[in-house]
């Protein structure tokens, strides 16, 4: 009798299970259906067709430039030359983010304007925030994970861009809705940390961040974290404490990059000369772990001597160039030359070009593009330290999504990297890397 009666709770407990579940599930939609007719009479208004207008405008002049500055990513051109197309490229990235900006802002605005008082309210009870990228409900995300932004240092670069197929690889088969965005050029830490800030006031689900400066991003992260929002750090280190300010860490073992690239300049060099090393920026902890690590290789040769250690270039190939250009002398000097990243190197290399020196010093590089490619190709670079950056971009991703799913991430993911001299580049699997 006892078992019997128990039995009839428990039906009785599903029946009212079920009964919540899909009353909860018609609540949303209803909220859904509500929140879309009013993006719906948003985008009927004249003012938010003529942002609409204005955004699609900028996105087409934005391709057009990149395609412009793209094609002269092949050839070698002066510094003259190439400062034009980047600006230009510059110009146009920054007006189509303004103009996107600009139609999602006021497209929402206007959609919030068509509510009951008080309806807001209810409909973000059941949604979350109201209004994103596509003007659908915010809190509308795929069941198996979230919106996650993902900010890299910058965003034209080739490295950059092989990351995001990565994430983008990661996000398709983990079920999230990822967000990509950082700054055109790897010099704006006040963009990426109003990105930072501005995903954080959003509430996003989770955060994946290349730091620029390993001190500057620490605020705006644990700003993040102490809003429950789960941060994932990749590429460059954070000052930071893994497990309190972030969950996770992924990105190469730079200063086992650097020793690595210092050994293969050290030989090439058969251990005897002197080496000019070109470093990025101040604050940017993955390249300042490669310059140590070569520096601590170059030093324990008794015959080798690092004669300039001390000049930093700037975010751009441009930048870099002329630093190159200015350390001429120093170059003429030198057996060999290092660089940490991917602008120094084809900065250097076009300053080489330039100054009649390419091929005739020995020339370690970092990271790949199709114009350090042919570098190699063309005996003008000896060799490039390449890490993985799809591979990076996609257990970045990864680890995010086990956070989400209630799992402990890995606390540090190594992404590894390869040596890619002449004769490297007939491997397949350096093929892959390169793609």
């Amino acid at each position: 009798m006892f078992a019997g009666s128990r039995w009839i709770v428990l039906a009785i407990l599903g029946l009212f299970v079920a009964a919540c579940g899909r009353e909860a599930s018609a609540e949303r939609a209803a909220a859904e259906a509500r929140w879309r007719a009013a993006i719906a009479a948003a985008d009927a208004d004249p003012e938010v067709q003529r942002a609409a207008d204005a955004a699609k405008d900028a996105e087409v002049a934005f391709r057009d430039a990149r395609e412009r500055a793209g094609r002269r990513e092949h050839d070698v051109v002066g510094s003259a030359t190439e400062q034009l197309y980047q600006e230009a490229l510059a110009r146009a990235a920054r007006a189509n983010v303004e103009a996107k900006d600009r139609w999602r802002r006021l497209r929402t605005e206007k959609a919030l304007e068509t509510l009951a008082p008080g309806e807001r309210e209810r409909l973000e009870s059941v949604l979350g925030p109201l209004g994103d990228a596509d003007g659908a409900p915010g809190a509308a995300v795929p069941a198996r994970g979230g919106r996650v932004a993902v900010i890299p240092k910058g965003t034209t670069q080739v490295f950059w861009k092989s990351v995001e197929a990565g994430v983008r690889e990661a996000a398709a088969s983990e079920g999230l809705d990822v967000v990509w965005k950082g700054p055109l050029t790897e010099d704006d830490r006040a963009q990426q940390i109003q990105l930072v800030q501005q995903f954080t006031t959003e509430g996003v689900a989770g955060i994946v961040l290349a730091p620029l400066d390993a001190r500057a991003l620490l605020a705006p992260v644990r700003a993040a974290r102490a809003r429950g929002i789960p941060v994932v750090i990749f590429d460059s280190a954070l000052a930071g404490e893994r497990g309190t300010d972030f969950a996770s860490f992924v990105a190469t073992d730079n200063h086992a990059a650097g020793k690595l690239a210092g050994g293969v300049l050290a030989k090439l060099m058969r251990g005897k000369g002197k080496v000019v090393m070109l470093r990025y920026q101040v604050g940017s902890a993955s390249t300042e772990a490669r310059e140590e690590g070569f520096r601590e290789v170059i030093a324990a040769q008794p015959d080798m001597e690092l004669i300039v250690d001390n000049r930093h270039a700037g975010a751009t190939v441009s930048e870099a160039k002329t630093q190159a250009l200015n350390l001429i002398d120093k170059l003429r000097e030198a057996g060999g030359v290092f660089c940490c990243n991917e602008m120094t190197t084809h900065g250097m290399l076009l300053a080489l070009q330039q100054e009649g020196l390419a091929g005739k010093i020995r020339f370690v590089g970092f990271d790949a593009s199709p114009v350090l490619v042919a570098g190699v190709e063309n005996r003008e670079i000896d060799a490039l330290v390449v890490q993985n950056p799809r591979r990076m971009g996609r257990e970045a991703v990864v680890q995010m999504a086990r956070i989400l799913r209630g799992e402990t991430p890995d606390p540090r993911v190594d992404t590894g990297t390869a040596v890619v001299d002449r004769e490297a580049l007939a491997k397949p699997e350096i093929q892959e890397l390169l793609r």
